[in-house]
């Protein structure tokens, strides 16, 4: 199941719901356990699973910090002095939860915990919000609203189709292809929005232009999708007067 999260682009907290009953099983068989028998010597196929968990620990940590001090500089193209004590902490973390022996102190739990608090508090409250090319949705209702010709316009969107989309925009919003936007702006040219990437605005106009009508840009939205790691460059268009 970890494997197959881990595969997916996508990662939203929720995914990983169904390995907790699991998880919790597995510690609750650790703590009925005898202290003689929860330190027994691993056996060899135990020994090999022990070292890559503490592997992956080391990847993970670095990994993590490596984004926390990267993605600003990558995608933002700006330092973030948020991200030296994130990093930091999740180095830490990754260093005091490091194996060493079979049983992690009480302590050192509350430590890593502590480190890993400050770790994701910084990187999902400060860094991830800062970078802006990220949040793609935030801003296509941004150029909506400072855009809409009547209080009754609906979006179509292509190829832009995250749910998010339908929640922040509004829920008539059309998820739909470049044919779609041109039938939408066609059917009510005096209130539409279509949102089409910019390298399909010549075939918009073309598909327009059999009702004698055109698409005139009004903003350009450039960003990148997460979920599938495209870089996008959208316009948003109503019908030309």
């Amino acid at each position: 199941f970890w494997l197959v999260f881990e595969a997916i682009p996508t990662k939203l907290p929720h995914y990983v719901m169904p390995a907790y009953p699991g998880m919790a099983l597995l510690i609750g068989w650790l703590l009925t356990l005898k202290p003689e028998e929860a330190n027994a010597p691993l056996k060899r196929w135990q020994t090999w699973l022990w070292w890559a968990t503490a592997f992956g620990l080391v990847v993970v940590s670095i990994g993590l910090a490596v984004v926390c001090i990267g993605a600003p500089i990558y995608l933002a193209k700006a330092f973030s002095w948020w991200s030296i004590p994130a990093a930091l902490a999740a180095l830490a973390a990754g260093y005091m939860a490091f194996p060493r022996q079979l049983q992690v102190p009480l302590g050192r739990v509350g430590a890593i915990a502590i480190c890993a608090g400050i770790t994701f508090s910084l990187l999902f409250g400060t860094i991830a919000p800062s970078l802006k090319p990220i949040w793609l949705t935030p801003a296509i209702k941004v150029a909506v609203d400072a855009n809409r010709p009547c209080d009754t316009t609906v979006l179509a969107s292509a190829p832009y189709h995250e749910p998010s989309l339908v929640f922040l925009v509004g829920t008539s919003t059309v998820l739909t292809d470049v044919d779609g936007v041109a039938k939408h702006l066609l059917a009510d040219p005096a209130c539409a929005l279509g949102l089409a990437s910019v390298k399909d605005e010549q075939k918009l106009n073309e598909l327009l232009s059999g009702q004698g009508k055109s698409a005139k840009r009004l903003t350009e939205i450039d960003g990148l999708n997460y979920s599938s790691g495209d870089k996008l460059a959208l316009g948003l268009y109503r019908v030309a007067e």
